[in-house]
């Protein structure tokens, strides 16, 4: 599993976001010229999300407190990392902090607009200067640009040799002037600040952690905390109010009440972010057009990280269902893979892309048996609408599920918002001609859909939204199943109850039509939970059966072949059979029963 991700102390945040930025790193030196200003000329190759270019420049200063001036692009002027700021119209004037040597590090918002930018007419200290070899050429994007260095004083004169040395010491930040990156500075001694930022794919959250550590109460306190170029911050909450210092790139936070000797106050931020430090975020790649009948469920949150080419190739898949997404675990709805510890930025993102460059494609499921379900932790259908759609535009999918199992199945307002959230997704898709095909996987007796499942369904059909697939989870049916040695067979029965139940939900629709909407997902292998009959080596979907559910699959024509898991096709060891996660519980060789799914060639345009 992966760690939540820290911002350290003048190290910068790493993180990831949606949109696809180009960032240039260059240094150039500066002379003192009597002649006129060279233009500094930034240029790189026009791509679709280019936007952001950064550059880091040496001056040929010998100590702190000098100021720079320069003329920028009207409305493109640069937010600058050190120094303190202002802008007027075209003019940029920039007043070295205090103990800030000759750095000049800074970033330009380009927003698609501009294909070069240039910076002229420069003057240090009211002198004309000039660039001496001032071209910059487009960088990979990739790397990590340069951390300015830490400011440290001037060092100090000739002292008395007969007495040592007196380190110097290193300055508090001024409060009057810009932070690094992750850097803060606290109003008392006694006060230590930490930060941890969530992020989920275009927005994420700063918390922040003031801790007393002395032994007396402090009054009133206050704190600054820099920020990263590309972080824009947004509402915040908690004990503290927060200021936003934009010229500087920074926040400023300051309590509500005294902070108390060994007590903490908490403080929390949203933010936007388009990528981690002005890097491109890895493309997840464009999405299939066409839905494949044969769609495998396989856990995301598995470790080590699936890989999705490689598997397709193995096994001859083409499409997979990638589940779940959940909330976090304090139910503020942030979107997880499983657990908080994967959030939908980078997670799987190469992966999708390598199996969508060799042919192949994935929907993702929203819910699952375990975690948080975000239709509970949103409040209303609007919001998470946002949510799901922050996790449809991150992968570029036009294929979702929703997996709606256990006592979630009667949570009646969660069922209502989840149902009318997805009317908002399919009409938004609608209207920009971009749809969106929807599976709606449900648990399942050997006789179709429970009343529960039913519920969640009439749910969906009275807030006006339409699955295309209603997905039955043919799996640890119970005493449903009349006999314990032929489960292969209960899994098709399930499938021919749904198309039954399903005519009462549509009965405008042919039979042809129904079996369209059908999907199937047996638990390969040994199936547990089987009502306490003590069935031993019974309850299994064998190799065998998978190849004959998968033959009526095709004579039927339905919508959806699946399976739980990609992750347990394989033997257990020893050949046991039993419930297992990371193996079948069945006789078999390794994706056997990917290998029978696969053979399952149905497809059908999205939306069609």
């Amino acid at each position: 599993m992966r760690k939540r991700t820290l911002i350290g102390l003048a190290t910068g945040v790493a993180a990831a976001g949606l949109l696809v930025p180009v960032t240039v790193y260059a240094t150039d030196a500066f002379t003192n010229t009597a002649s006129s200003a060279q233009a500094v000329k930034v240029g790189y190759e026009p791509t679709s999300n280019a936007w952001w270019l950064s550059g880091h420049v040496t001056i040929p200063v010998t100590g702190p407190g000098w100021t720079l001036e320069f003329e920028a692009p009207e409305g493109l002027a640069p937010q600058v990392y050190n120094g303190k700021t202002t802008v007027t119209g075209t003019h940029v004037k920039v007043v070295a902090d205090a103990y800030q040597g000759g750095e000049f590090t800074f970033g330009v918002d380009l927003a698609n607009k501009h294909t070069s930018y240039e910076l002229k007419d420069f003057k240090l200290n009211g002198e004309r200067i000039d660039v001496q070899g001032g071209s910059w050429k487009l960088g990979d994007g990739g790397s990590k640009p340069p951390v300015p260095p830490t400011p440290t004083p001037p060092t100090p004169g000739p002292t008395d040799p007969t007495k040592p040395p007196v380190p110097p010491t290193p300055p508090t930040p001024d409060p009057g002037g810009a932070l690094l990156p992750g850097e803060s500075s606290v109003s008392d001694k006694a006060l230590k600040l930490s930060a941890e930022f969530k992020d989920w794919g275009t927005s994420g959250q700063l918390d922040f952690t003031i801790t007393n550590t002395g032994t007396k109460d402090i009054a009133s306190w206050s704190a600054l905390y820099g920020l990263e170029a590309w972080l824009l911050p947004g509402d915040s909450w908690g004990d503290g109010n927060v200021a936003v210092q934009k010229e500087l790139k920074r926040l400023q936070i300051t309590g509500k009440g005294a902070l108390k000797a060994g007590a903490s106050a908490k403080v929390s931020v949203a933010t936007s972010q388009p990528g981690p430090d002005g890097r491109p975020p890895v493309d997840a790649g464009k999405p299939a057009a066409a839905w494949r009948g044969a769609s495998p469920f396989i856990d995301a949150a598995a470790y080590p990280v699936p890989d999705l080419a490689r598997i397709s190739k193995d096994t001859g898949v083409k499409q997979f269902v990638l589940g779940f997404i959940v909330g976090d675990s304090q139910g503020k709805g942030l979107p997880r893979w499983g657990s908080d510890a994967i959030t939908p930025s980078q997670h799987l993102a190469k992966s999708i892309a390598e199996l969508r460059a060799a042919g192949g494609d994935v929907a993702i499921s929203f819910g699952g048996e375990n975690g948080h379900e975000l239709a509970v932790d949103h409040k209303s259908a609007q919001e998470l609408a946002k949510t799901y759609q922050g996790v449809i535009d991150r992968y570029r999918i036009n294929k979702i599920d929703f997996d709606v199992e256990g006592s979630i199945q009667t949570n009646a307002a969660a069922n209502k918002r989840r149902a009318e959230a997805l009317k908002i997704l399919q009409d938004n898709a609608r209207k920009k001609g971009a749809p969106l095909h929807v599976s709606l996987t449900l648990p399942s007796l050997a006789t179709g859909l429970v009343q529960d499942g039913k519920n969640v369904l009439k749910s969906f059909t009275d807030a006006g939204a339409q699955p295309d697939v209603v997905n039955v989870m043919a799996m640890m049916m119970g005493q449903s199943v009349p006999d314990m040695g032929k489960y292969g067979d209960a899994v098709i029965t399930a499938g021919e109850g749904l198309h039954k139940q399903l005519k009462e939900f549509f009965p405008n629709k042919s039979e042809a039509e129904l079996w369209r909407m059908v999907g199937i997902t047996p638990n390969i292998g040994k199936n547990n939970g089987d009502g306490g009959q003590g069935v031993g080596d019974k309850g299994v979907v064998t190799v065998a059966d998978m190849n004959k559910i998968q033959k009526f699959a095709a004579e039927k024509n339905i919508g959806m072949l699946s399976m739980w898991s990609v992750g347990r096709d394989q033997q257990c060891a020893n050949g046991a059979v039993q419930f297992d996660s990371g193996c079948s519980g069945a006789k078999q060789q390794k994706f056997d029963f990917s290998k029978a799914v696969s053979q399952y060639k149905k497809e059908w345009q999205i939306g069609k």
